[in-house]
Parts: C-alpha cells; structure tokens; sequence
C-alpha cells in the first residue's frame, strides 16, 4: 500500500488523465505474441502428430501449456475492462473495480506461473527423448521434480 501514498491527490485528476490508456497498445502487443505462439503450437502438433507420428508426452504437456497461456491471455483481456493500462491513480478510484483488478491479475500470475513451468517441464520431456546416457536421464527427472515443487511453491505465495 506504501505505492497508493505516492498516487496524485485527485485535485490533479482531469478528464484527460482519468480517460487515458495504454490497453489496445497491450492488448495488440499481448495478442501479436499470442498470435505467433498459437502458429508455432499448432505447427508443432502437426508435425509431430501427422508428419511424424511422434505425438509424445512432450507434446501433450505444450498443448497444456499452451491452455494456461489461453487462460492468461483472457484473463489479461478481462483486466483492461477493469483498469489495465490507465494510471494507478485512475484504477485506485473505484474500490470494487480495483478490487476486481487485483483478483484478475492475481489469476493471471497464477495461470502464467502454471503455464511457463509446463513449457518448462516439457523442454525437459523432449530432452528426454534425445539422451541416451543414464546419468542425463536422471538429471532431467530430477529437474522435472524440482521445477514442480518451485512452482507450486511460488503458487503458493501468489495464493496466501
């Protein structure tokens, strides 16, 4: 809360101020990367699927990815109905609205602490397919378990 003592008093709010936003600026630059993310995806799972036929675990664990990286993605558009992208001050006017802001971006850090951990797990998957020594097998299982446990860990104190 020390960063709402730093918000402008609302003398200084004018229209201009309260009216303005960054959010199509980020919801085009969210949505090109999303965009690009979902061609390499779907590629991806063609090839492995029809070209291939080599559709692994690697691969059911990117799609997974993938859903989580959908869900961050609505749950960014739902935050720029609610204030993303104007000024702190602006968002901070409306407690119930910022209280909305607050819980979306909460969701939004959980689902892409969720999502980026399964890109993650799944490099390790795909690793797992190339190595032949036992001591790299090992490892990446190692890896794979250590990256569940940090992440739940980090969940765990977006959630308390």
């Amino acid at each position: 809360m020390a960063a709402l003592a730093a918000l402008p008093d609302e003398s200084v709010l004018t229209p201009e101020y309260i009216a303005f936003t960054n959010a199509p600026v980020l919801l085009t630059q969210f949505g090109s990367l999303f965009g690009v993310a979902s061609l390499v995806v779907v590629l991806r799972c063609y090839v492995r699927a029809v070209m291939i036929k080599s559709f692994g675990k690697d691969d059911w664990l990117m799609l997974l990815a993938y859903a989580f990286s959908a869900a961050t993605f609505a749950t960014y558009v739902e935050q720029t109905k609610v204030g993303m992208g104007k000024h702190m001050a602006v968002i901070t006017m409306n407690q119930d609205t910022y209280q909305e802001f607050l819980r979306l971006r909460q969701v939004s850090s959980i689902l892409a602490s969720f999502g980026v951990a399964l890109v993650k797990i799944s490099i390790a998957y795909f690793l797992l397919r190339l190595v032949v020594h036992r001591t790299y097998v090992w490892f990446l299982h190692g890896l794979n378990i250590f990256m569940t446990l940090v992440t739940f860990a980090c969940v765990g104190t977006l959630v308390s």
